[in-house]
């Protein structure tokens, strides 16, 4: 029996159903009714029976998924024809056409309720467009889209469950502040989680099943709370190694913006000194979200357990389950300690307040986190309290600490670019993030439900804490809704693995199916309305964050405001915002709400003022959205710490045994009064060099310590001290290379890389060498040593390839006994810090022998002050296109290369712009041959003090490299363009401008292009050789569906999922 949270009422399980095609359309009608009707009333008795009805519509709809995808692995089994040709498919509809429908499908689909009437209307329909069938039909890949659009149903019920609870229960959102910086696993349902996620990694979906239940009731029953009694429940905490379970009273809710909570939790203490109540107020920003996870979870494991073997599904179970962790996390926003209360003076319940995050006091006899924070309450003298020591399944569940990274899909916006009367032609953007750990493999899935296109790309990897913004090609659509406005919807589906590093499951190869670091699949759909009709230009409509200040120290403050501007002559009425203001590094504030905009006018949305105890970068976001277009912006301020910090460069950076080697220490001061630092070297544990300095406020200071170097691996470390107290330190290791023989111990060969200069001023290019030495022969076939050695490999800047090389191909092998630079280039670095590594490899000698070995140089470039900034680059993507007239090249391969720049004068006295150049590099190595080197632009133009400039880079990439295109065809470059700018400042010529800019771009092939038969030496003109994975306009469908009953089918004009939602439309009149 399925029993309805917080309603007696019950209905019969799905499972004991006869027909559950028919139960779908049952529970559909009256999923229509309650919404209208709970939407217009609030009731609480509908609110329980929508939730009933929605929780039926879920699991009817995972049943009939897992029904579709049997059916599919029966027609694979049976060997039945399951993919028709279009050719084949006119030839059917031709004797449909001259012999009319075959009688046993007649009998079919009267068997199925068909009338006489319909029937005929179904063979006039086939003759009418027999001649309009023009593409192929696969019945595998129908029956697999036609299963997971069942799948997409579940999840809309889910939507309806928890909207339906959001409009229950947070008719009055309060504004919450988060709790302290510590986060751990929701008390409440700690316990519950656990007991899921063992049997998730297990990949025992009954004991998922069994598990997942009853955690989504333990939400349920603490999202809808209104008693003014206390009510017992059950606590658990864990400590880094064990769980313990306790016991405490529930004495009130509050719920928040964006489907947050705040729950108070009373405990009783008894000793020697008397009798206390601690009360704990918890913060839960994830609580809506959390429980729509759950019911998400649960439709997932229900279609897996009842055979869907999608292999989709666990993957997107993976990311829902990564999600729910973090949904699960909560803060502790006060604790208040009442020593031997007078139980006749307290209320029944005392209401939660709203208040700032405090350090409370630890509690008595309190069990110590990890980090030494108080995690757990008080436990009772009276009560033996159970502690669960933790294995490591338990320790991976408890820990809010993740190890594994997280991609997270911000917003996906629909641009629209230019437009017609009768269509507009628009680009996806998909704004993500990653959390955590790097995120690798990530493979975007496009399908455009409008227009029947897709597009697709791979990236090797995201880093942690990156915001990825990905853009699609450009689709046309010319579809109308019913109020006549014309609408682009699509699905992005995301794969990604995530980084687990640390984690004790297994590494990406050997984790199993279902865990933690296993694949995991993001499904998101988008939909946009565009009105060319209305008088508001997009284009003058802004969202913008101002701060106070965006560069301070830990315990100051900074206001945050967000503000909507509306520059047209009319007003913007319903605009949805969203704002993400964080206060910790693992807790924010989210808002959202709809404001209204007068014309030529701003509005101030949100003003916050936020103390920052803790150094790092935080980002606060916003975006709006309104009538089909969107507009987002992020702001970062930068919090630095009190201490002293500290950066080290040495050189040489591959010293030869006897060099002088130097450490320099770069120091900077954060406060503004005076430091004295003592900087100390030292070299495999023993102290070296020292030194004593005195920094001024705010001063930074380069102090340089030697040692002689000997031979050998060496660890170092540098030390910062002031008054006895450690206030930084870095370490690594050197190796120094021995006169006579600079391969370690046991090696035939070594390299490394020698780069210089390793500290610039003011961005420019470096120059790399590669450097090898052949120390020893090695072995070779029968006995006999290898004379030449051979060897390739890449350079990396910052994990991006920007070099590779072979010294069979450039002639620079290596003989024995000898040393020798095997490769050298230039390339552009920007401010910062930087790490250029080397990967390189023998690629001659026995297979035992191959071996990687890897060599890294830190470069440090500091700013230099222009009289110009640049404030944005960007690159059109690069598409190459044989047909191109504009740019057409005989037997090459061509693609426009444009850039646009943006500056702005910084000086106070104005700057005459006189020309730009800039030379131009580009990563991956691939495509060196095909980007120009490098490009001059003229301008002509003043730029007054404050005010910014655009110039545009307008040329051309030429290859004939046929196979490369293959290679680069939906991946990303980066350009490096090392620009100089020239100008006049008063009459007086000079560089006002100089620096490295880096845009990422995307990469394509038209579908025009020219494929070769290089074997056979002829070029073979193949039109669209990139066959794109639409779904047919109009195809007929023979065979047995689930409930194996034959009938015949014919579906016009959109894709499966506007399909089913058009005859869900016709169904209910």
């Amino acid at each position: 029996m399925v029993t309805a949270a917080g309603s007696t009422a019950q209905a019969t399980s799905l499972e004991t159903q006869n027909d559950p095609y028919e139960k779908f359309w049952e529970i559909l009608n009256k999923e229509a009714e309650l919404v209208v009707q709970f939407n217009a009333t609030r009731n609480t008795t509908l609110a329980q029976e929508l939730i009933q009805n929605s929780r039926l519509g879920a699991e009817n709809a995972a049943n009939i998924s897992a029904l579709i995808w049997q059916a599919l692995e029966e027609l694979k089994a049976s060997g039945v024809k399951t993919y028709y040709t279009a050719e084949e498919l006119r030839e059917m509809a031709r004797n449909i056409s001259r012999n009319g429908l075959p009688q046993e499908t007649v009998e079919a689909l009267k068997a199925q309720g068909w009338s006489d009437e319909q029937i005929q209307a179904l063979e006039e329909y086939i003759v009418r467009n027999a001649d309009e069938i023009n593409e192929d039909f696969n019945m595998t890949a129908f029956l697999e889209e036609f299963s997971m659009a069942f799948i997409d149903v579940a999840f809309k019920y889910n939507e309806y469950e928890t909207w339906t609870l959001e409009k229950w229960k947070w008719t009055q959102p309060t504004g919450i502040t988060g709790g302290d910086n510590r986060t751990l696993i929701h008390p409440l349902l700690l316990r519950g989680w656990v007991e899921f996620y063992r049997s998730y990694v297990e990949g025992d979906y009954k004991r998922m099943r069994d598990s997942i239940i009853p955690l989504r009731e333990s939400m349920y029953e603490l999202i809808t709370y209104s008693s003014n009694s206390p009510k017992q429940v059950e606590l658990a905490f864990f400590n880094g190694e064990s769980i313990t379970i306790t016991t405490g009273n529930l004495r009130g809710v509050l719920w928040g913006h964006d489907g947050s909570m705040a729950f108070r939790i009373e405990q009783e203490h008894f000793d020697r000194d008397g009798f206390e109540i601690n009360l704990t107020t918890y913060y839960w920003p994830g609580a809506l979200e959390a429980y729509k996870l759950t019911s998400d979870v649960l439709v997932l494991v229900n279609a897996m357990k009842q055979g869907n073997n999608n292999p989709k599904l666990p993957k997107m179970l993976n990311q829902k389950v990564a999600e729910l962790k973090d949904a699960l996390e909560v803060t502790v926003v006060s604790r208040e300690v009442i020593t031997n209360p007078d139980y006749k003076k307290l209320p029944p319940s005392d209401p939660i307040t709203p208040i700032d995050p405090i350090n409370p006091e630890p509690l008595k006899n309190s069990i110590k986190g990890v980090d030494g924070g108080t995690l757990t309450p008080t436990e009772s003298s009276s009560n033996q309290i159970p502690v669960i020591p933790a294995d490591e399944i338990m320790k991976i569940a408890s820990d809010p600490g993740s190890l594994e990274g997280i991609l997270k899909v911000d917003d996906i916006e629909v641009k629209p670019l230019t437009s017609g009367p009768n269509y507009v032609n628009y680009r996806v953007i998909v704004h993500m993030h990653t959390e955590n750990n790097a995120v690798k493999n990530v493979k975007i899935n496009l399908h455009d439900y409008s227009t029947g296109r897709s597009d697709s790309e791979t990236i090797s990897q995201i880093d942690p804490y990156i915001d990825y913004n990905w853009e699609s090609k450009t689709f046309s659509t010319s579809i109308r809704n019913e109020n006549g406005k014309l609408t682009a919807t699509g699905e992005i589906e995301i794969t990604y693995t995530p980084e687990c590093d640390k984690s004790p499951l297994g590494s990406r190869e050997d984790a199993p199916i279902l865990s933690s670091c296993s694949a995991r699949t993001i499904t998101e759909q988008y939909s946009a309305t565009f009105d060319l009709s209305s008088s508001v230009d997009w284009n003058l409509v802004g969202i913008k964050i101002e701060t106070s200040s965006d560069d301070i120290t830990e315990g100051d403050s900074v206001t945050y405001k967000v503000v909507v501007e509306n520059k047209n002559n009319v007003a913007l009425n319903g605009v949805d915002y969203s704002v993400v203001i964080p206060y910790s590094d693992s807790g924010s504030w989210k808002y959202s709400g709809t404001v209204d905009v007068p014309a030529n006018e701003e509005v101030t949305i949100i003003k916050k003022t936020v103390t920052y105890e803790e150094a790092g970068t935080y980002v606060a976001s916003a975006s709006i959205k309104w009538d089909g277009n969107s507009k987002s912006v992020k702001k970062s301020v930068t919090v630095n710490s009190e201490t002293i910090s500290m950066n080290v460069d040495f050189s040489p950076n591959n010293p030869t045994e006897g060099d002088s080697v130097e450490f320099d220490v770069s120091l900077k001061n954060p406060t503004s009064t005076s430091r004295t630092v003592t900087v100390k070297l030292f070299i495999d544990g023993v102290e070296k060099s020292s030194r004593t300095v005195t920094l001024h406020g705010g001063d930074s200071m380069i102090v340089t310590l030697t040692w002689t170097a000997q031979a050998g691996e060496h660890d170092w470390r540098i030390e910062a001290w002031e008054d006895g107290k450690l206030e930084d330190s870095r370490s690594g290791t050197i190796r120094v290379i021995s006169e006579s023989d600079p391969c370690p111990e046991g090696e035939y060969w070594t390299a490394w890389l020698e780069v210089s200069p390793t500290e610039m001023v003011g961005e420019g290019k470096v120059h790399v060498k590669v450097m090898a030495s052949y120390c020893s022969a090695l072995p070779d076939v029968g006995g006999d040593t290898i004379d030449l050695l051979y060897l390739g490999g890449s350079v990396y800047l910052d994990g991006k390839e920007i070099h590779s090389f072979d010294t069979n191909a450039n002639g620079n092998y290596l003989l024995v006994g000898r040393t020798r630079v095997i490769d050298e280039f230039d390339w552009p670095v920007s401010v910062g810090n930087h790490n250029i590594t080397l990967k390189i490899k023998n690629i001659s000698g026995l297979l035992d022998y191959i071996k990687t070995k890897t060599d890294s140089v830190s470069v440090r470039v500091s700013p230099l002050e222009y009289s110009l900034e640049l404030t944005e680059i960007s690159c059109s993507g690069l598409n190459f296109n044989f047909k191109a007239s504009r740019l057409y090249t005989q037997g090459s391969y061509v693609s426009s290369l444009e850039c646009t720049l943006k500056f702005r004068n910084v000086n106070d006295v104005p700057v005459h712009i006189t020309e730009l150049s800039t030379e131009i590099s580009v990563s991956p190595p691939d495509l060196e041959e095909a980007v120009p080197d490098h490009t001059t632009v003229s301008v002509n133009e003043d730029v007054k003090p404050g005010e910014f400039i655009t110039i545009q880079i307008q040329d051309r990439t030429v290859t004939t490299d046929r196979q490369m295109l293959l290679r680069v065809d939906g991946t990303t470059a980066t350009l490096y363009l090392d620009y100089t700018v020239e100008g006049m400042i008063n009459g007086v010529s000079k560089i006002v401008v100089k620096g490295i800019a880096e845009s990422t771009l995307r990469l394509s092939v038209n579908q025009g292009i020219v494929y070769a038969d290089v074997t056979a030496d002829l070029l073979l003109l193949i039109e669209g050789p990139k066959v794109s994975s639409k779904l047919t306009k109009w195809f007929p469908v023979i065979d047995k569906i689930p409930g194996g009953d034959a009938i015949l089918s014919f579906i016009s004009g959109q894709p499966i999922k506007n399909f089913i939602l058009s005859k869900i439309s016709e169904h209910q009149g």
